[in-house]
């Protein structure tokens, strides 16, 4: 019985996660998928629905081939899933680079909307973008509700803000104030 729900347990775990033939390709793919998705919901997007719809169906179609030639059924055709990705991992490339030029056009045209929805689709790099990020935030807290990422570096500041001032007392200040007190009683 045991083995059986382990067996199971590997199973699914297996089924839910990404293919493992070609993953360093295939698993930013993948990963990415849902925040491509995502874009079709803004506005500076919509002529690209298609395109990303079509995308969307391709991955699907190569994550079901990688599972296909993960388990052996087709082996012999590695190399056409490969190809799939390479061409696959082309167009997600084009999404990344249409995000960071969405991102920085935002910044210049002062869309907050759109700077918004770009800097938590998960798109473009935070990382390397936090001092554009803050620094626009900074210039336009007004206009746009902290959210997401924006929220995360806000909180980030005020932890390290707040944990700076606060230092723990040692042993010894804490067996000073306790001979003071008694010292007063």
């Amino acid at each position: 019985m045991q083995k059986l729900l382990l067996f199971l347990l590997f199973f699914f775990s297996l089924e839910a996660s990404n293919p493992n033939v070609y993953s360093a390709l295939g698993d930013n793919i993948y990963n990415n998928i849902d925040s491509i998705r995502s874009l079709k919901k803004l506005d500076s997007y919509k002529e690209l629905s298609d395109k990303i719809d079509t995308y969307i169906k391709d991955v699907a179609k190569a994550k079901a081939f990688g599972f296909e030639v993960q388990r052996g059924a087709r082996s012999n055709l590695k190399l056409d899933y490969l190809s799939e990705l390479r061409k696959l991992t082309k167009i997600n490339n084009y999404f990344l680079r249409t995000a960071n030029s969405s991102f920085k056009s935002s910044i210049k045209t002062k869309n907050n909307d759109l700077f918004i929805a770009i800097v938590n689709s998960s798109l473009i790099n935070v990382k390397t973008n936090k001092k554009q990020i803050m620094d626009y935030y900074n210039g336009h807290k007004d206009e746009i509700n902290a959210e997401g990422v924006i929220q995360g570096y806000l909180d980030e500041a005020y932890a390290k803000k707040h944990k700076k001032r606060y230092k723990p007392k040692t042993k010894k200040q804490l067996h000073e104030e306790k001979n003071q007190e008694a010292a007063f009683k």
